[in-house]
Formats: C-alpha cells, structure tokens, sequence
C-alpha cells in the first residue's frame, strides 16, 4: 500500500505541467494547482498513518541459547533485552554472564508466564523454552517458522551400587519438559569434629633444645582420637602420629617434643582427627635461635589465559594461616597486594581450575592460570545470604566448557562452615565443619536444597565439584533457626493481691517470630468460661516485647481467686492460635483497704538542731505506689498559724514527694517567714496524701528544735 501511496505522489506531480493548458486562466489554474495539493496532502496523511502502525522490529527465537553460546540470535537477544530495559553490550555477538544476568531478571519480570509453569523460584539465565515462547510473544514476526525441536539428553537407570546409604529422589522436569537425572540424597553428618580447648608450647627455644608442647582435645561423641603435627623443619611431608582411646570426654592430652637443627621462626600445625575423619587444628609459634623473621610486601598478578568471563584468584590456605582469604577477581588479570614473611611458599587457586606457586620475597610475581578449559562458578549462595532452616532454596552454580569440550555429568555439593581469617598467634583451635549436601546430582545449573535443623546455625559456604573443578561461594551466608513465636504472662502470675476499685497492669511478653494479635482473659479459677475481663486489643497487631493491658476492678467483680489467660494468633478472629500461656498460680481479688498513713519520726521528745540534717519517717498503707505528700511543720501553741490542709506561707517543709516513708531534711534558721530556734516553742511534723484530704497524721508529741550550744 505504501509503494502505491509513494507512486500516485509522484505521478501527481510530473503530470501537474501537462494538464496546464494554454487556454486555462490564471484563476483556473490556480484552482488546479490548490485541488492537486490537497490530493498530495491526503496520500501523505495516508503514508504517515501507515508507518506509525508497523512493527519496527520483529524476531523469531527458534534456539535455546545459554552462556557460552555465539551466533546471528545473539544480538537480536540484545535488542529484545534493552527493550525491556536491561542492560545488555553494546557489541558482539557471545552470551556471557552479563547477558545471562539480563535474562535472568527477564525470566523474574515474567515469572508467572515463565518460572511459575517449570516450579522455579528464581530466573536461570538460560533462554530455553519458556523463555523463548514469551520473547516470540512480544517481538516474534507474524510468520512464525517452525521452532526445532530440543533434544532432550538419555540417561541410563541408576545402578544398583548408584546409592546405598541415601535416598534416590526424581527432579521435576526442566524448563524445556526433559527429565532430569536421578539424585542421591544422603543425610548431613550429625558426627561433631573434635573440640581442641588448649595448647602448651615454648615460644623460644635454642637451635638443638628440646620443647615440649601439650594439646588438650575432646571428642563430643567420645571416640578415640588421633593427634599429629608438622613442625615445620621436615624435608617431606611428615607427621608424629599418636592416638588416643580417652577414657572420658572431659580431657585428653597429648604431648610432643621436638628439636630443631637450624635457626629459625617455625610455626608447628598440630591436627586432632576423630575415627569419623573430621579434624580440627591448631598451631603456635616458636622462634629458634633468637632470629628475627623479615616481613616483606608484594604484589601477584593473577592472568587467566583464555577466560572470556570473571574469575577468581585465591590462596589455597587453611583457616589458621595469616595467608587465608587473600585473593582478588577479574575477567583476565587482577592484582593481590600480599604481605608475610621472606620465604614462605603460597599456593594459589583460580574458579578456573589448576594451581600456581610464587614465593615471599618482596619482588612482584604471576600466578598463571590455563582458564580456556572448563571452570565451574558458584551463583548463589555467593555471600551476604541469610537462609533460614526448614525453608527449601535453589543452590545456582554454572559451568563454561569451550567449544567441542564434554560437560561434566554430574557435580558434588557441600555445606562448609566459614571462619574469619586468623589475626593472632596462636590461632584459636576452631574446627571446621563439613555436610553433604548431594552427591553426583546432575550437572544442570540448579539444585534445590532446604536446610535440616540438625545443622548449627552459623556461616557456612557451598562448594559445587565436577571432576577436577571446583568453585566456593565467593563469601559466606548465614543458616538460622526461625524460632516459633510465643506469649507469656508476666503479671499478674500468682499470690498478688489486687483491690475492688484500684487499676492494675496485665504485663505480657511476645518472643521471636513475626507479629500477631493478643486477647487477655480474666477468669476465676475453675471457671474459664465465666471471664470477668477481656481485651482484644482492638485487633491490633503487636509486635514482640512487653506489653501491658491496664484493668481497673469494678465493683461487681467478686471477690476470690483468678487466674490471666493470653492468646497469640495469627489472625484477629477465633482460631489460628500460634501460642498461649495462662498465670503460673492464682491471684487475689480482695476488698478495698482503708488508706492510712503514720508519722513515726519526731514522734514526741526529740531536739534537733538549726544546720543538721535530720530523717522525717512515716509509714503508710492502701494507696498507690504513684502517691506523693506534702510535709508541714506545725506551731502547737498557736493553732492560727497551722493549717495542714493549705499549702501556702512559711509551713511547708516539702511538696509532693514520693511516698516512701522517709525524708531528709536540712533544718533552717528560717521556714518562710518563721524564727524556727525560737526557745520554749514546740512543734509536730505532719505528713499529708496529696489529693486525699482524708489521710494525714502528725507526731503523737511536740518535739524541739534549738540553736547549736543551746541545746
């Protein structure tokens, strides 16, 4: 239609000079020339319309594609993933983890149309069925071709020796509808490695002196053990074994001794290994021959030859070495600034596979990696993760293999306890756990995993191994327990004693778990049903921590014995109760007491003295803990100029101060306007309940108060 519409334009105007005659008037012709423009005008609104309602972009994906992979599709990839606003390069034409990222949010952005119909929780990174058919959805052409069809791997039926100590377990199919292989589940370990709680050791010796060194070690399952120990000087590999059969688990020691020939600082590793294989180690330091060992820095280039992706650069060290954690990451080089002593030999690791060597010697060196081979990269859990125990999760890892290179079928997963790098010497004796998680599950990318609660919480890291690759999170996450939450009744909780017409708080606390709703109960013992208060806190959501609901007893509660019961429930409606809890023992509602109070000190008799710090005393009975007094003193021989209820003038000694039963009181020469060492003049002290003008009380006698020499 557009090439008619372009066509009938530009006809229109090569004929416009042929249909202009000689005869036509001016104004003819321009009547001719107007009708013309208006025809050009509306083919070209014709034109405009058309262009604005055709796709601009269309693609059919008819492969699945996957890290690694290389091709024509790969950039229309692209340009499907930056429309829906992800970042992809700007160039090229290979899938690597930057894309696999991108398709990875693609596949959450649509997750009920992609991840939701293959039970994934969360995105791949693989572009394979499901993927495919939302991308045609949204930029496929309206002539579709015929997608190939995805050959799905054979895998033969698990041998009879495939698991014999685990459970064989069936994944759900893959995204594209193959089945996956079979999986041997085998349950973590519930054996606990020795325990190392001391260490004895020279830390000088002379070059040919003898040391001794004593580890003290328990088996938590009281098994025997065996001890040994490189001290640093061998020329192989050797160890000074020795077992042990303890007969408790309270304290077995072992003792070493040792000498050494050649002047040095040493570092003697001592290992405790219990009869299930698990160890712990421990190590101390000992300078021979009073030499000091010179520290020096430098720096190690990591170059991994081949790799297309980012890889890792780390120490192969163990906990208690100062070498532990150092690495650095980069897609083909990256640098680690390294600090130790002169001479020590570093063993360094790469995610690619293979092993390099350098040596502490303050000269800047390279660690060299063969990365055009195969690697496998842990994704997930890969540090900063906080998975909770009883909760299922995916374990992600991923595997690059160059071109015309077999995959490797099946992979090893691990849970490994983390520690931070040791910073002290001694190092701590800490032992390292280890729990398997699956053994030679297939080599798809994905493995689902729910923690069992017979492992401790702690920092772990996952290991995935494949033949001779292996890969670590690249920092630890976290396992906790959720702990269930509950509600429990701290007051009233047995023997008080409570009063007709007095307000009191119910105090409750809620522990660990999410929020809920609260009702509180009031009932007399032996009769739940008959509650005498309620409070459902208006179905308000509480939160864990000390609440408090405040009561006030009316007078048609009667008198006996009662018990607080509390509901914690998921819901604000009857049911879906999560926890309850109800008073330890029974509380007492009794009658009203009759408020009083007593002035105990001067009571009659004293002589105190103008400057001397004196104690007013009074006890008192039946009012609330939050009751304040005023304190008076009173003129006995003149009435007139005491008045206990009026708190104005010369008389008031203190106002409104807690109800405790005492005061201490510095005695002036003057109370307002009062001469108090007046001779001959008698007085009381009376003590006043603010705002209860029935409960006061004065000395049962007048006491004296005189000037210092006159007493």
């Amino acid at each position: 239609m557009k090439k008619y519409l372009i066509s009938a334009i530009f006809l229109a105007v090569l004929i416009l000079p042929g249909i202009v005659s000689a005869e036509m008037t001016a104004q003819e012709l321009q009547a001719q020339i107007s009708a013309l423009l208006a025809q050009i005008q509306a083919l070209q609104t014709q034109l405009t319309q058309l262009q604005g309602g055709q796709t601009a972009w269309c693609h059919d994906f008819n492969k699945n594609l996957g890290v690694g992979y290389e091709g024509s599709e790969i950039p229309d990839l692209f340009t499907a993933l930056s429309k829906e606003g992800f970042d992809t390069p700007k160039e090229g034409g290979i899938f690597d983890e930057t894309v696999a990222a991108a398709v990875s949010g693609f596949q959450q952005k649509y997750f009920d149309e992609i991840l939701k119909p293959a039970n994934l929780k969360y995105g791949t990174g693989f572009a394979g069925k499901g993927t495919r058919a939302k991308l045609n959805q949204l930029y496929g052409c309206k002539i579709k071709p015929k997608p190939e069809p995805f050959p799905c791997p054979m895998y033969s039926p698990p041998s009879d020796d495939f698991c014999t100590v685990g459970k064989i377990v069936y994944p759900e199919k893959d995204e594209n509808g193959c089945q996956r292989p079979p999986k041997c589940i085998l349950p973590p370990t519930e054996n606990q490695p020795p325990v190392i709680h001391g260490i004895e050791g020279p830390t000088t010796l002379k070059t040919g002196e003898t040391g001794t060194w004593r580890i003290k070690a328990y088996d938590p399952e009281n098994g025997p053990l065996t001890y040994s120990v490189i001290w640093g000087d061998e020329t192989g590999t050797a160890t000074s074994p020795l077992s042990l059969l303890p007969p408790r688990r309270e304290s077995q020691t072992a003792t070493f001794t040792h000498s050494y020939s050649t002047a040095g600082t040493y570092t003697p590793a001592f290992t405790v290994t219990d009869n299930k294989g698990l160890s712990a180690k421990t190590s101390i330091g000992v300078n021979v021959g009073g030499v000091t060992q010179e520290t020096v820095s430098e720096q190690v280039k990591c170059l991994f030859n081949g790799s297309t992706t980012e890889q890792k650069c780390y120490t192969a060290a163990s906990y208690d070495s100062s070498y532990y954690g150092v690495g650095c990451s980069g897609k083909e080089t990256c640098v680690v600034d390294i600090k130790g002593y002169k001479g020590d030999k570093i063993t360094w690791k790469s995610s690619c596979g293979g092993y390099a060597y350098t040596t502490m010697d303050g000269e800047n060196e390279y660690a060299k990696f063969n990365c055009a081979g195969q690697s496998i990269t842990v994704l997930s859990p890969n540090g900063g993760e906080t998975w909770q125990k009883g909760t299922a999760y995916q374990i992600r890892w991923q595997t690059i293999v160059p071109a015309q290179s077999t995959v490797p079928g099946t992979v090893d997963i691990s849970l490994i306890s983390w520690m931070p790098p040791c910073t002290t010497t001694p190092c701590p004796a800490m032992p390292v756990r280890m729990y398997t998680i699956a053994t030679q599950t297939s080599n798809d990318g994905i493995f689902e995993w729910t923690p069992a609660s017979t492992i401790p919480d702690g920092s772990y890291i996952v290991r995935v191994s494949g033949g001779n690759l292996s890969d670590d999170s690249d920092s630890y996450f976290k396992l906790v327990t959720v702990a269930t939450p509950s509600i429990t009744v701290l007051s009233p909780n047995g023997g008080e004693k409570w009063e007709i017409g007095k307000s009191y708080q119910i105090k409750f606390n809620i522990v660990e778990g999410k929020s809920g709703y609260v009702d509180l109960l009031v009932f007399p013992e032996g009769s739940e049903s008959a509650y005498v208060f309620n409070d459902f806190f208006n179905n308000q959501k509480l939160y864990a921590g000390v609440h408090t609901s405040n009561w006030t007893i009316s007078q048609n509660v009667s008198l006996g014995k009662f018990l607080v019961k509390a509901y914690l429930k998921t819901l604000p409606v009857e049911g879906n109760t999560i926890s309850r809890d109800i008073s330890d023992a029974p509380f007492s509602i009794v009658a009203a007491a009759t408020p009083s109070i007593t002035v105990l000190s001067p009571n009659g008799g004293e002589t105190w003295v103008v400057g001397s710090t004196q104690t007013i005393k009074w006890s008192s009975s039946g009012f609330l803990p939050t009751a304040k007094v005023n304190i008076s003193l009173r003129d006995i021989k003149n009435t007139e100029r005491f008045d206990p209820y009026v708190n104005y003038g010369g008389r008031i000694i203190a106002q409104s101060v807690p109800n405790n039963g005492y005061y201490s009181w510095t005695i002036p020469e003057k109370l307002g306007w009062w001469q108090l060492n007046m001779l001959g003049v008698p007085y009381k002290i009376v003590v006043e309940v603010v705002d209860d003008h029935g409960s006061t009380d004065s000395s049962d006698a007048p006491f004296s108060i005189v000037t210092a020499g006159t007493q």
